[in-house]
Formats: structure tokens, C-alpha cells, sequence
């Protein structure tokens, strides 16, 4: 392995990874030398919460890891491109080196001159994003949410709302994704990159009253939005009824026609006039295994409904046996109409997903 960065590394057992043993803190904090790696959440959030740990001064503080990007790599995620230059990206470290940052600002010098310093040579995108979540893994201290601002931020999603920011619609992107529940997080927000965007322009992150605020809503329209991407026309009717929704308020509630349920109002009343109506009450809100598919397969219902412009009788008209189903036919419908990458799906030819 070359010099790197004016720095003789030593070549250990393992082939392309080398070590530092006296790497300068003050290039470790330059980031024109050591650049964020692409997929790394807002580690200033985090600082406060661990500064606690970090002033212990145990000497595994002290050990960082960085990536040798050798040559221009790309992937694509989803249909959604990603390309690193050459050079070298912050692997395991960055709250710590801001931690860093911080402290020097403050006149103080809480970290020691030299640090040690692993060094992986990557050549593939594959590597970059595997090693990173190595040290990121679920078993470890980032939690969902860091890691889907983390994977935002790849992608350049430039988020308003405070839930789309931070993450906080973790529950939502599993309810949502079509695909293997197991797959990474990168996958998934790649696969709803425009939907989360979308909704969190009109609002459904964080809806007016509080009490839309809910997993399944969100993974709703995540879905939703996926599926009735086009024509414009039917993208257009959709966002409509999802702003409704965002902007729904228990004092501002009017279901209009006193005959006829018209869709997405039948969600208004459920949750701000007879909560447990046609979803039970118990399961409001709530994301546990067993609650998930009663919320979803009525909103799905509802969402139906409404796109079709379908009247439902206000005394009888809506019949909880016709929810059946729902979520799983639009996930299939889906991975159908809107395929992840490295998924084979056959449609039953008898099936008709678009009834």
C-alpha cells in the first residue's frame, strides 16, 4: 500500500486494509483531507447525548477508521445514482471528531495530538456502503432514524418538516416497502425517494392535528403515491386528498354530503369523530405486528375508493369485510408496476391488480 496522505501506513494480514499508528488530529479534522462519508446521518445531533462518554477519555476513543476511495465509484439504488471521487471518506469517527471540532473551539484540548488511524481501500460501491453499515449495523448505537437521514442525505433529499429531517418515519418506510423487509435502508428510501419528498411537501409528516400523526398514514402515502404516479391527472387527485388530510382539524371537520361517504372522509371520522368504528380502537395508532394490516387495509380502502370517486352510503354502505386484503393487493400491485431492482415478481394473469 502507497503513502498516504504524507503518511507510511503498515500493511496488516488483511488485504487492503493498513494502519496508521500516528495519524495527525489536526488532518483528521480537516475535511478537505478526510471528507463525511456519503451515507452518514447527522451526527451533530448525537453529540450532546455522547460528549458524556467522550469526556471519560478511554482509549477506544481514540481509534477511528477511514476509506481509500482508488478510483471514481458509482452505484445505482433503486434507479437512484450515487458517485464518490477518489480520495478519503470518515468511516468510524465523525461524531467523535466533532466532538473534536467542538472542544478546540472552545479553547479546550481534549483529544491527544496523534490518534491511530485504520485505513480500507475500496474500490466499489458495494464496499463503500457495506463496510460504512459494518460499523453502523443495526446492532449498533445509530438508531433508524440516523440512519435514514443518513441515507437522505446520499440521495439529496433536502427535507422541511422535523420528522421527514430527522427520520422519524422508520416505521412508515418498513409498512410501505414492498420488497424484503431485511433489505437496507439506502434501498428503501431510494425506492421512495420522490414519495418522501412529496409528502413531505404537503405535510403529512407532520399533519396539522397531531393526531394523523401516525406510522401507517405516512407508509399510506408513501404507497400511495408510488402507485398513482401516473397519469398526472391521478398524481394530481391523490396529493389533493393527502393535503386534505395534512391539513384535517377535529373544530374544522365537514364530511359535506349527509347521504354519502366520498373515501378519504371516512378516515376523518374515524380518528376525530368514532374512533374504533372500522378499525379497533385498540389498534389506533399503533404499530405492533397485529395492528398494522386492520389500519392498513382500511385506509387502503379509503385511498380506493376516493381515486375511483366511488359514493358509499353513509347507513350500511361500508362494510368492514371488504377491507380484506387491501394492503397486500397494492403491495403486490407494487412490486408489479414499480419493480426494486434484483426483484423477479410474476403477475397471476388472472389477477386483476387494478380492479
Amino acid at each position: 500500500m502507497s503513502n498516504i496522505l504524507g503518511y507510511t501506513p503498515i500493511e496488516i494480514a488483511t488485504p487492503g486494509v493498513s494502519f496508521i499508528p500516528k495519524f495527525k488530529t489536526s488532518d483528521l479534522i480537516n475535511d478537505q483531507l478526510i471528507r463525511t462519508h456519503q451515507l452518514q446521518r447527522d451526527h451533530k445531533r448525537r453529540l450532546r447525548k455522547m460528549q458524556k462518554h467522550f469526556r471519560k477519555q478511554l482509549p477506544t476513543l481514540y481509534n477511528f477508521s477511514i476509506l481509500h476511495i482508488t478510483k471514481t465509484i458509482s452505484g445505482t439504488v433503486n434507479g437512484e445514482d450515487i458517485t464518490i471521487e477518489p480520495g478519503f471518506d470518515m468511516v468510524d469517527g465523525h461524531t467523535r471528531r466533532e466532538d473534536i471540532l467542538q472542544s478546540l473551539k472552545k479553547g479546550e484540548n481534549t483529544y491527544p495530538d496523534n490518534v491511530p488511524v485504520m485505513v480500507y481501500e475500496v474500490d466499489n460501491f458495494k464496499e463503500y456502503k457495506d463496510i460504512y453499515y459494518s460499523f453502523d449495523s443495526s446492532d449498533a448505537t445509530e438508531k433508524t432514524n440516523e440512519k435514514i437521514a443518513g441515507a437522505c442525505r446520499a440521495l439529496g433529499l433536502t427535507l422541511n418538516q422535523v420528522t421527514g429531517r430527522s427520520g422519524g418515519f422508520g416505521t412508515a418506510l418498513d409498512i410501505a416497502y414492498p420488497g424484503d423487509s431485511k433489505d437496507d435502508i439506502l434501498t428503501k428510501v431510494a425506492y421512495f425517494k420522490d414519495e418522501i419528498i412529496e409528502l413531505d411537501s404537503i405535510g403529512l409528516f407532520n399533519p396539522k392535528d397531531s393526531i394523523l400523526k401516525s406510522q401507517c398514514i405516512m407508509a399510506l402515502g408513501l404507497m400511495s403515491l408510488k402507485y398513482y404516479s401516473k397519469p398526472d391527472s391521478s398524481k394530481a387527485r391523490l396529493i389533493g386528498g393527502l393535503s386534505r388530510l395534512a391539513n384535517a382539524k377535529k373544530n374544522t371537520l365537514d364530511h359535506g354530503d349527509p347521504k354519502w361517504w366520498y373515501g378519504l372522509d371516512c378516515i376523518e371520522y374515524e380518528f376525530f369523530t368514532e374512533p374504533g368504528k372500522w378499525i379497533p380502537a385498540e389498534y389506533h395508532r399503533k404499530t405492533s405486528y397485529s395492528a398494522i394490516e386492520p389500519q392498513m387495509n382500511f385506509f387502503w380502502y379509503c385511498i380506493e375508493n376516493y381515486m375511483l370517486s366511488t359514493k358509499i352510503s353513509k347507513t350500511g354502505g361500508v362494510k368492514t369485510p371488504s377491507f380484506k386484503g387491501k394492503y397486500q393487493k397494492y403491495r403486490d400491485a407494487l412490486l408489479a408496476t414499480q419493480p426494486i431492482e434484483g426483484y423477479d415478481f410474476v403477475v397471476d394473469e388472472d389477477e386483476d391488480i387494478d380492479e
